[in-house]
């Protein structure tokens, strides 16, 4: 299966485009303000990526994060970080998960 390329992805020292919780490459997760600069990771202090952890995940996707998510048809599954972002677990199709 191939990983989709993500998209809403942000680098250190880039402008926060609006207000809310991101998720660093290493897991962390920070509230940001519109139009804050992005950190370096809590964790590492060095220079990450970032994105939004409200975004939706498409199938083929990394998990950012160990969770319980829930496809657009209500089905819940409990992912770990690095898994892939499976399709409907009812209709085989492709699908789109939140958290939660």
């Amino acid at each position: 299966m191939r990983v989709k390329t993500v998209q809403n992805i942000y680098r250190t020292s880039e402008a926060v485009p609006e207000s809310g919780a991101y998720i660093c490459a290493e897991g962390e997760i920070k509230l940001f303000q519109k139009d804050d600069l992005f950190t370096p990771c809590p964790h590492t202090r060095e220079s990450t990526t970032w994105k939004p952890v409200d975004n939706a995940f498409s199938t083929g996707e990394l998990v950012p994060q160990t969770g319980r998510y829930t496809d657009e048809n209500g089905n819940q599954v409990k992912l770990k970080e690095n898994d892939l972002f499976p399709r409907c677990l009812r209709s085989g199709e492709p699908t789109t998960w939140r958290r939660g």
